[in-house]
């Protein structure tokens, strides 16, 4: 007998368990592809980071070709009587297609004018400031700054000394980005010991495709900087013995941390330390260390580190290579070869000090010889001819 139209009818639609059945296969399926979508993401945003990483390098290889060496960390001789306050971004500018935006900044620098207001690197004059070229899709709040940015220097493998310790603020001759001093006609002078010399692609003896020249930093949401910014390092201050020479990167990695923008330890100097909110500005608060990336912390292996020794008027930013890349930063090298450093890279041993200083010199932090940071710190420097590569 057929069934009546009454009863199939009946038959038509789900039971109760029927539909939870469904719904719970349908959630375990967005759970799996969940975690694959984005992976996915990452990988992207992991793709755009690392191109923009190697147009830097192809930019830094051109500007060395025009210019028969490589800018310098500070004196930049191109921003005339800002030569200090300008990061090395700013000159790569023309050779990253940039060149209308790169004379409009310059156009007012010689009134005076530093990269915090100046309106062509503030964002507070048409595209001025806003080029995603120098952010990490990644870091959420590098994009949410205008003027922030993810990629810095390579400062080497011993931090610069700050205040009036043995004369101001110094490089360590160590990482391929120096301090150099300049006269009133623009050219390099070494009266001052302080200062370095410009690095051409025969100083660095290491070999271009054995030395960092960018690096990553995130920016971490903090206290307003006073001169405008909005992004400021996370750093830690129990650490007083860079002074003597025997500091440790294990002091930093374990020390206690908090948000820079209170009193100093030890002068009670209110600081301003920042970390990437300023692409464009060398000057991250007193310590003149906003763009620049230490090797001495493995990357990711704590938070940037600052000296509470009040010998230090002013103190300087130990600041560290980090991402939210999984597992590891991204990296540049002179030859324009973009690598992935992992957090777990031989750094050394963490305990030990930085090595033995310069036979003669008063300043214990300047270091000869063969990092003691293992093959990290040995790819920060750019004279020592370790032959160690990625």
């Amino acid at each position: 007998m057929k069934p009546s139209m009454q009863t199939r009818k009946d038959r038509a639609g789900f039971t109760l368990v029927e539909l939870l059945v469904v719904i719970a296969i349908i959630g375990t399926l967005v759970g799996l592809l969940l975690p694959a979508v984005q992976a996915a993401r990452e990988a992207g945003r992991m793709s755009v980071c690392s191109n923009n990483l190697k147009q830097i390098g192809l930019a830094l290889a051109n500007y060395e070709s025009v210019k028969n060496r490589y800018p310098p960390a500070r004196g930049l001789v191109e921003m005339k009587g800002n030569t200090n306050d300008y990061t090395t971004l700013v000159v790569l500018l023309p050779f990253l297609e940039y060149e209308p935006q790169y004379n409009l900044i310059r156009s007012v620098v010689a009134s005076g004018t530093n990269p915090r207001s100046n309106p062509y690197t503030n964002g507070t004059s048409g595209s001025g400031g806003k080029y995603k070229n120098f952010k990490c899709p990644s870091d959420d709040t590098a994009f949410s700054v205008i003027t922030a940015g993810n990629y810095r220097i390579n400062g080497g493998d011993t931090p610069v000394a700050g205040g009036t310790y043995s004369g101001g603020y110094k490089t360590c001759f160590r990482g391929p980005f120096q301090n150099v001093n300049l006269d009133a006609n623009g050219s390099v002078t070494n009266s001052n010991t302080a200062y370095g010399r410009y690095v051409r692609n025969k100083d660095i003896a290491d070999g271009l495709s054995k030395t960092f020249a960018y690096i990553e930093g995130i920016c971490i949401p903090g206290a307003t900087d006073p001169a405008g910014g909005a992004v400021q390092s996370l750093s830690a201050f129990s650490v007083s013995t860079w002074g003597t020479g025997s500091a440790r990167p294990a002091d930093c990695m374990t020390a206690y941390t908090t948000w820079i923008g209170t009193l100093f330890p030890g002068n009670g100097t209110a600081i301003g330390y920042t970390a990437g909110d300023w692409w464009a500005s060398q000057d991250g608060g007193i310590g003149q260390q906003n763009q620049r990336v230490y090797m001495m912390v493995p990357p990711n292996g704590g938070p940037g580190c600052t000296s509470n020794n009040s010998q230090y008027a002013h103190g300087y930013l130990w600041v560290n290579a980090s991402s939210w890349h999984y597992g590891g930063v991204n990296a540049v090298m002179f030859d324009g070869r973009v690598v992935f450093v992992e957090n777990g890279i031989d750094a050394g041993n963490p305990n030990d000090p930085p090595g033995a200083a310069v036979s003669g010199s008063t300043d214990p932090l300047s270091y000869r010889g063969e990092s003691v940071w293992g093959v990290w710190g040995a790819l920060s420097t750019h004279d020592r001819q370790e032959n160690k590569s990625l």
